[in-house]
């Protein structure tokens, strides 16, 4: 929440990368108007980390464009387990590019993807990820899209499938 753009995600990036003894696990950078391009120096330094398990990234305008480098950093990380996505303007484009990458990721237990302007076409996305049954999320939450009965019909649809949310 100290709104440290660029600087700050060089900063972090630099952290994960050279500090290979670092304690953190959790990375609580909301709200740091953290963009594409602050989230491709993030995620490279994600890429293949072993200590992160959490990564907060909440009210930064990621976009679309930004969910890409998330994407890319989940099919290689093995290890973190949280990720939080909410209000961070992904849209139907950027749920199914997250969701795309996900299918090569066994780690991530827990989604969070609230308040994202998520509509059916995003329910569709998921259903369809259900059925296929590559999912190994325990939680994924949603609240404030504007998915309606259609989209929740077609989430609930693919959950028929699913054998990890709890």
């Amino acid at each position: 929440n100290n709104i440290v753009g660029l600087p700050g995600a060089q900063a972090i990036s630099q952290y994960i990368r050279f500090n290979i003894d670092s304690n953190i696990d959790t990375w609580y950078i909301a709200g740091n108007n953290f963009d594409g391009e602050c989230m491709s120096l993030i995620c490279e330094a994600l890429a293949t980390d072993t200590k992160v398990k959490a990564l907060w990234l909440k009210r930064n305008p990621i976009l679309p464009s930004g969910v890409i480098h998330i994407a890319q950093m989940l099919t290689t990380n093995h290890y973190l387990q949280t990720l939080d996505l909410l209000n961070t303007g992904l849209l139907d484009e950027g749920c199914e590019i997250l969701f795309n990458s996900l299918k090569l990721n066994q780690t991530l237990k827990h989604l969070y993807l609230d308040t994202n302007g998520l509509t059916i076409k995003s329910g569709r996305i998921i259903r369809l990820y259900f059925e296929q049954n590559e999912n190994h999320l325990e939680s994924l939450y949603l609240s404030c899209n504007a998915l309606g009965d259609a989209g929740t019909c077609e989430i609930a649809a693919g959950l028929k499938h699913d054998k990890h949310l709890k």
